[in-house]
């Protein structure tokens, strides 16, 4: 999954993007009328902190996290959460 993330979304960011984009061929697809900013393309985001780095909610409001980070060969990855009520979790 993370190769696929970096081939797709890191092709995007080759060719300058600033968001994600609806699909890898972007604002050409659909007869000129792909998206550039498109919400589904948030995926990766989900996917490095809920198995790179192991974080997900175990209550709504991120109240209580889990931390079980999923062993994929990345290393050296930092994150940081804010809870609802203001505080950081850095990781």
């Amino acid at each position: 999954v993370f190769d696929h993330v970096a081939e797709v979304w890191g092709s995007m960011l080759h060719r300058n993007a600033t968001t994600f984009w609806e699909t890898i061929v972007g604002a050409w697809d659909f007869s000129n009328a792909g998206s550039l900013c498109h919400g589904w393309s948030a995926v990766p985001i989900y996917l490095y902190y809920a198995y790179a780095m192991g974080v997900k909610p175990a209550a709504p409001g991120f109240r209580v996290e889990a931390v079980r980070p999923v062993e994929s060969g990345l290393y050296e990855l930092e994150a940081r959460i804010v809870r609802p009520d203001g505080e950081i979790i850095d990781l």
